[in-house]
């Protein structure tokens, strides 16, 4: 009322209550949640089943409807999962009832609003068009995936998606699944899918506030295999959307909108994530790029052999993986897909629902994991172990000179108790 007396004209679309501001700015409804299931991880719309739980006289809660195999030859394997979904929480006039586990699942269309109302955004997103072409790969788009990702599916010669023209508007995102331990005092494990824009310049892409949180998957456990598909399946629902084609709503910038489009071009995380994410099968078995198997003589499977290598080498074909994640889904018991599985070396991923998805060519070991988590790793703890001090190597390490951004308390060799990922990993980067 004050500023409507101060000056009409100008406040007189100014919101009333929160809930207005909220819808004119654009930062309502943000994220959807969903309850799942604690035994089989199927996910279900909150206000659903909590409807269900008042119509229901009995006091037990809502019960997962989910059938694993529906076409099961044995009636008996037909029946759903039946695991209760909700607790009661008391209150002061009562009780309540509440999910036990839930999913949040974060707008990514809100997300990538409020990135194009920053400042200058859209100007970084440009940034990469103006780079000199050379035969080195520093980066993303000097690999052929950038250079050549179809804008259209459907049409054999169809124009890139990546143009000077469109680097504002078409955006190509990285993702990575991974899991992480938000509590010191217990083992309980939570994970985390988000993405970065690849557009953007490297020295700004991994910051916090260009991160896409595409889904946090509950604890207390990592999800067993081809369970995440049940968390993926809403995620690949607004990828589908923004693959083909969002407007922004209207705003001062944008006052007649801003049509984008969004493709996931590559999958980054270490080799369980990627398996479970991809659909493929555990790397100890077979190569997710080619066809080579595993040796299995001796104690453990190893890929030895490479001498070969223009014999054997054949990549993988991106049809015959999906005819395969196809009859996977399919099969009609668990040894059936067992059988399915050691036979294809492929299971179901609902990123497959993406047209453009190719688990064979973007799928990526992230360096952390495989260089300086797993090489390095290997080589500090089986080879410098026995023949190098490591004392001595870090007091060597001390009298060199560092780059401004390495820290010396940020250094260390020796696989001690207590020492963090980064200084160790930096110093084998060092050494």
């Amino acid at each position: 009322m004050v500023l409507l007396d101060a000056d009409w004209l100008r406040f007189k679309d100014f919101p009333t209550s929160s809930f207005t501001a909220k819808k004119m700015l654009g930062i309502d409804k943000q994220a959807k949640i969903y309850a799942v299931c604690p035994d089989c991880d199927t996910l279900y719309k909150i206000s659903e089943i909590l409807q269900k739980n008042v119509n229901d006289q009995s006091n037990s809660g809502f019960k997962c409807t989910h059938v694993e195999f529906p076409n099961h030859p044995r009636k008996s394997q037909r029946n759903p999962c039946r695991t209760e979904i909700t607790k009661q929480i008391s209150i002061v006039k009562g009780y309540i009832r509440k999910p036990k586990m839930v999913f949040p699942l974060p707008s990514l269309k809100a997300q990538l609003i409020t990135m194009y109302r920053r400042p200058g955004f859209e100007s970084l997103l440009k940034k990469w068009t103006n780079r000199d072409d050379t035969e080195l790969i520093t980066d993303i788009y000097d690999g052929e995936i950038w250079k050549t990702f179809p804008s259209r599916l459907d049409t054999p010669d169809s124009s890139r998606f990546f143009t000077s023209e469109s680097a504002d508007s078409h955006l190509g995102i990285m993702i990575n699944l991974d899991w992480f331990q938000p509590f010191e005092s217990s083992a309980y494990s939570s994970g985390v899918i988000y993405g970065v824009i690849c557009n953007l310049p490297r020295e700004v892409r991994f910051k916090k506030e260009n991160i896409l949180i595409l889904g946090l998957l509950p604890g207390p456990k990592e999800v067993k295999l081809h369970r995440i598909n049940h968390y993926l399946s809403p995620i690949v629902d607004e990828l589908l959307e923004l693959w083909n084609g969002y407007v922004m709503p209207i705003s001062t910038k944008f006052p007649n909108g801003k049509r984008i489009r969004l493709a996931v071009i590559c999958y980054s995380n270490d080799i369980p994530a990627a398996r479970k994410l991809c659909g493929h099968i555990s790397a100890l078995t077979g190569c997710h790029r080619c066809y080579k198997r595993a040796n299995t003589g001796g104690r453990k499977p190893n890929f030895g052999g490479f001498e070969d290598m223009a014999d054997w080498f054949q990549e993988r074909d991106l049809e015959e993986h999906r005819r395969n994640a196809e009859g996977w889904r399919l099969c009609k018991t668990n040894d059936e897909r067992k059988q399915h599985v050691s036979d294809t070396h492929v299971r179901w991923s609902e990123m497959l629902r993406l047209p453009y998805f190719n688990p064979i060519r973007y799928l990526v070991i992230d360096p952390m994991h495989c260089l300086f988590l797993g090489i390095t790793h290997w080589i500090v703890k089986r080879l410098w172990s026995n023949k190098i001090d490591l004392v001595l190597l870090e007091k060597q390490a001390k009298i060199i000179n560092l780059p401004a951004d390495l820290v010396r308390s940020q250094i260390k060799f020796q696989l001690k108790k207590g020492f963090l990922a980064l200084q160790l990993i930096n110093g084998r980067l060092l050494f």
